[in-house]
Formats: C-alpha cells, structure tokens, sequence
C-alpha cells in the first residue's frame, strides 16, 4: 500500500514484504506443564485449606511508631497552599540532610486518630512487602502470565523500567530526594474527599508541591480508604473463604484491592519512584475520559497493542498497572490460584460489562493532581481537581457498533462504463477483509492533526482499492472515504465486534451499491455510492489511468483554515471543559469542524493544524 496526498489511502494489488526490524527475545518460561496462555488451568483442583505463611512478613512492622510529624506551623493547614512559615520550619528540620529533610514519611498528626496512624503505617508496609516481592525478573511461567495479563504480550520490551520502578518502592526511604507529607484530613478548598461519581468514592489524592526551596508529596487518605482492609486481613478473608470450598474471592481479581495496594498506586507516581513519570493512563482518549483503574480497564490497557491504544509502553507509565501487577503475583503464590480480571480473554466483548460488577474493583478511587505549583491560583487547583474528577467516571456499558438491519438506499449511477457483477462480490469481500486498514481512523480534513490518533492509530480521509476487470484493460474502484457534506466525527474502517461483524458490516453496504442497482443485469453494472451517515462508499470503474479519487480533498479544495474562540455559551459557559478552546474548518469545508487548543498566544489565528484537542 502506499499513501497519496498524504492521507488517502490505496490499497494495491501486490503483496508488500515487510521490513526486518531488530529482534527482541521474550522471556522463556522454566516451568514445564503450565499454560501462560490459559494460566487458570493450573488452579488447585479443588480449593485448599492450608496455606503458606504470608511473603516477606516476618517480625514487626518496620514502619510503626517511625512517621515524623511535620511543625506545628503546617499542621491542619492545606498543604497545596502552605504558609511561608510552615515553608521555613519544615526546611529546618533536623532529620536530613537535604530540603524537606527527604526520603521520609511526616504525619500530620493533628488530624489523624491513632487508629488511623496504625492503618497507614500497615499500608506503607503492605506496599513495600508487595513491591519487594514483585521486585524480580519474570522466569517463572506463571509470573510471565501474570506480566502478559496486566502489562501485555509485550512486557519484556519495557520488563527492565518496570522493574526498575518497582524496586524503587521499598528503596524509598534510602533515596533521600523527598518526603511523603500524609494527612487525615481533606483540606483541599474543593472538599475533594466527600467526591463521588457514579458508585465510586475518592479514596485519597495526591500531589506533589513544587517550590523555590524544596518539593514533597502529599497525600491525604480520606475516609473512603480506611473503609478498606489491609493486605493480611484481605488475605484471611480470601482463605477463610477457599476453606469453606470457596474459590471465587481468589480466582478473580477485582476482590482483592486493599490498603497497601491503593497506597502502592499513590507511591508509583513519585517522580523518586517512577522514571518516566507515572501517570493515570486514560484507556482511550478518543472515546472517553476514563483512567485504565480497577482490573478490567487495567487489562484492556494492558491487552491492545500500542497502535490501539495499549501495549506494555502506556502500561509502563500507568500506577495501577503496577498495583494490579504485584497483587496478583503475591495472591497467586500464597492461594495457588491465579487471580484473572473480569473479560479475561473476552477482549471482543470488553466494553460490555455490568455496572455492579465494575463497583467491585473501582468503588474506591485514588486521584492524582500532579505537580501543584506556587503561582497556581485556587481557581487553577479547582480546574485540575475537575479534569481528574472526570477519570473515575464510569463509561456507560456498550456494545461495540454492529452491522445495523436497515442499511441506507444506494445513489446508482445512471452512466459510466459497465462492468460484469460476478467478480466484483470477490474483490468486495477482498477489500472488507484486509485487516491491515480495520484500525485506520477516517476522518475529515479538519480533524487530521498530526496524523495519529491520540492512541496511536493512523487517520486517513479515506481507503479505495482498485481491482482487475476481467477481459479489459480497465478497472473496477471501491472506496470508503469520509462525506464532502456536513458531517460531525470519525469512524473506523472496521464496525463490528469481532472481524467477521467488521467484515460483513463492510460487505453489506458496498453489496447494496452492487446488487441494489441496475437490477435488471448482472453483466453491466454501472455501481453507484451509498451514505452511512458520515461515511461514503463507492463502487465503480475506470480507464487504467485515472484515479477518481486523487482530487477527493485537495488543498486548493481545502482553503483557508480559519479558527475563532469556542462557543461554550449552550453548554456549560465558563464551567465548560471547552472553554478557552477553538474552533477551526476550512473555508472550503466550512460545515466541518473541529476543536484546537488555545496557542500560547491565546489567539485563535495562530492555531496550528497539527493542535488539535483530542486526536
């Protein structure tokens, strides 16, 4: 294949013989007899009733009695907003050498019950017994099947950053660059702890303050967190339960979340902890809001390849890829079971799930405000704390687009050069299945951008193919190209939930143009074009040298490209996520629009084409 006009794409007739890239070598499994692909095979036949004793849980708590509280200046205060003299006195503690002393964990004691201290200090235990655990390179087959599952078939092309990270963790008090400042107490202006969306409480936030004389993270636990158990008492539960013949609580895994896990997620985002940056991965920026958090959206992350949006390089930079990493290969070694997400290996029905179902692995919900910054005014933190606020937002439960019932009426051409119907259903049928184009995302001009979506899945204004007529020099054309008219969105070359739904839904539409026109022949059909709603299909034919959709979208089409401020007037006004946005077409395409991002300048004129919003 190759492109034309930078975004219109022509499949040709020839085969491509890819290119040879630099070998990778995956992870040999050492054990013999189990299946990485299907892992729960190897569960225990029948649930056991006795256990090992818990990993790395030898002697007392290390981290008891061990928090520092902070001065008396910074305590009950918002440490978003700190005051100059907490500032000051928390430089002249004694207990470091660097600013904010490093590597330890404060307390603010003044809002914290002593039976909440004890809960965190559990939780910090938790996470570095769970990350120190975690902390070696897979060989094992059932560990490799636990890394496939939560960080993707591809693991071992990152397995050294992960590793890397994850054995940042338990080294955390060693490294001496900044200290974690914990709280009881929601503080925030926005109240952000009584937060809820859908089902899901705020669990706890997290930032990290950026000043002139030193940085920290703070985190403040809200009362959602301590609702939860913490590691040991998940795990009598868990047991308790396998033996009363049980297995369910250990063989999925979105009953397993505790303390130390949410808390290991918290720590992941430490820039002392995680290189590059961990972050909350959004699991499809194109479709929704939602952050790859709980198991099932850390799996989907997980499952997709990079150019779909997924693969071990986003789930490298996502923290609860790491929390659901490091939990299940603990539960797994101490239970025999290995703990699967909802829809495992049911990628094709992933986006379909029950709500309730959902609650189970998400009902608590960290969230991360990142790096608060001095000259960052209230109404900048509130902003920031909505954008967050909209990750934990439950996708509505749907199913991926299938071929509809009633496909739109063909527009039949009534000249042209004829062409016989019987080879055409092969080369229909050969063009829908080239599963090559099904990810490519067909957009207008408009929303082009840099030619990537935002989870790397390439745009296209259109694909055409053309294909041999027999006993003529000439050929016969199909395309799927997006509608001159106005028209709103993108869509995929591919609509169906598995390919043979992607293949047929293709198949039906450019059949109806096929079969639905000139009735009354099957040896000079004249094809014609069929509207789905922004999209465009054709069949025709012809001379061996003329292209018909090289002129498609043209850049004397195109015409100027103008921008002006959004109007968020009807929905939403100043509160609106697109305020401060604009809005740009082509003048030669003035009813297709799109949403830029305010330049620096913060003059619509000088939008990029490349800046889109979302792409």
């Amino acid at each position: 294949m190759l492109v034309r006009d930078v975004f219109l794409i022509y499949l040709l007739q020839s085969m491509m013989v890819p290119t040879k890239g630099k070998p990778h070598k995956p992870n040999i499994p050492r054990d013999d007899g189990f299946n990485i692909d299907d892992p729960t095979a190897s569960d225990p036949r029948s649930p056991p009733t006795s256990f090992p004793p818990l990993p790395l849980r030898t002697g007392i708590n290390p981290f008891a009695g061990k928090f520092v509280a902070i001065p008396e200046s910074c305590a009950g205060s918002n440490m978003m907003r700190p005051s100059d003299q907490c500032l000051a006195d928390l430089n002249k503690q004694p207990d470091g050498v660097v600013a904010f002393s490093g590597g330890s964990l404060k307390l603010d004691d003044k809002s914290c019950t002593q039976y909440q201290v004890n809960k965190m200090e559990t939780a910090v235990w938790d996470a570095t017994t769970l990350a120190k655990f975690a902390s070696h390179t897979p060989t094992s087959a059932p560990d490799i099947a636990a890394w496939k599952t939560w960080i993707g078939p591809d693991f071992w092309t990152l397995q050294d950053r992960i590793l890397g990270n994850i054995g940042n963790v338990p080294e955390f008090s060693q490294a001496k660059k900044f200290d974690i400042i914990m709280s009881c107490k929601d503080t925030s202006k926005d109240q952000i702890c009584g937060s809820k969306r859908d089902n899901k409480s705020v669990g706890g936030y997290a930032s990290t303050y950026k000043g002139w004389t030193g940085w920290y993270n703070y985190i403040t636990l809200c009362p959602a967190w301590f609702q939860l158990e913490d590691l040991e008492t998940k795990m009598l539960f868990v047991e308790d339960e396998l033996q009363k013949g049980n297995p369910k609580y250990a063989q999925e895994a979105q009953w397993q979340k505790s303390q130390g896990q949410f808390f290991l997620h918290e720590m992941m985002h430490l820039d002392v902890i995680g290189n590059p940056h961990i972050t909350d991965e959004v699991v499809n920026p194109q479709l929704s809001t939602a952050y790859a958090y709980g198991p099932r959206l850390v799996y989907r992350l997980a499952q997709f390849p990079l150019s779909q949006g997924g693969g071990a390089t986003r789930a490298s930079t996502n923290a609860d890829s790491y929390a659901w990493l490091v939990n299940s290969l603990y539960f797994r070694r101490v239970t025999g079971y290995f703990p699967v997400p909802p829809k495992y290996h049911a990628l094709d029905t992933i986006d379909s799930f029950d709500l309730d179902d959902e609650d189970i692995g998400q009902d608590v919900f960290p969230i991360h405000l990142g790096e608060i910054a001095p000259n960052m005014t209230d109404d900048d933190i509130s902003k920031v704390i909505e954008t967050e606020l909209l990750g934990i937002t439950s996708d509505e439960p749907v199913k991926p687009p299938v071929a509809p019932t009633a496909v739109p009426p063909p527009e039949c051409a009534v000249h042209g050069m004829p062409f016989p119907q019987p080879p055409v259903e092969d080369y229909i049928t050969a063009f829908c299945s080239n599963r090559d184009m099904f990810k490519k995302v067909i957009v207008p001009p408009i929303s082009y951008g840099n030619g990537k979506t935002d989870d790397g899945r390439t745009k296209v204004v259109g694909v055409v193919g053309n294909y041999t007529i027999p006993d003529s020099q000439n050929k016969l054309w199909l395309g799927l190209l997006y509608t001159h008219q106005a028209c709103m969105g993108t869509f995929q070359f591919a609509v169906g939930k598995n390919d043979q739904e992607s293949i047929d839904h293709c198949k039906l539409r450019l059949g109806t143009i096929l079969n639905g026109c000139q009735t009354d022949t099957t040896t000079a059909k004249l094809g014609g074009k069929l509207t789905d709603v922004c999209a465009q299909y054709y069949v025709t034919r012809a001379p061996p040298d003329e292209r018909p959709f090289d002129n498609w979208f043209t850049v004397q089409d195109k015409g100027t490209f103008d921008c002006v401020p959004t109007d968020t007037s009807a929905i939403g006004g100043d509160s609106s996520p697109l305020k401060g946005t604009c809005t740009c077409s082509y003048s030669g395409f003035s009813d297709q629009s799109d949403i830029f991002k305010m330049p620096q300048s913060n003059n619509c004129a000088d939008v990029k084409v490349e800046d889109l919003l979302h792409n």
